[in-house]
């Protein structure tokens, strides 16, 4: 159920209109995630992203269905830096899914 799901969420987002990726300014806050805080609440899974301190958070809360696309999208991100998958779910890093899929990470 998860592959499946996961493939309908990628199919979505291959259908959507791109968006420009985002520009980021020399005056722009520089800021270092250490841990995400996620919990689920009715249909809606909430990323809270904290400094070390947690002075400092981002707040993001995602439908089912971009909260796979977001997911997709970082997978892509640690391929293309080599990075090791072996901890992802097997539903997610299946090669069907991920080198199919045409997605720009900003």
């Amino acid at each position: 159920m998860q592959k499946s799901e996961q493939q309908d969420a990628m199919v979505i987002k291959q259908n959507e209109i791109a968006t420009a990726p985002v520009k980021a300014y020399a005056a722009t806050l520089k800021w270092l995630v250490t841990s995400v805080d996620i919990t689920k609440q009715n249909k809606i899974m909430r990323l809270v992203f904290n400094d070390e301190s947690k002075d400092l958070q981002a707040v993001m809360e995602l439908n089912n269905t971009s909260m796979r696309q977001w997911l997709n999208a970082i997978l892509i991100g640690y391929r293309k830096a080599q990075w090791p998958v072996k901890h992802w779910p097997d539903w997610i890093k299946l090669d069907n899914l991920t080198q199919k899929t045409k997605l720009s990470v900003h």
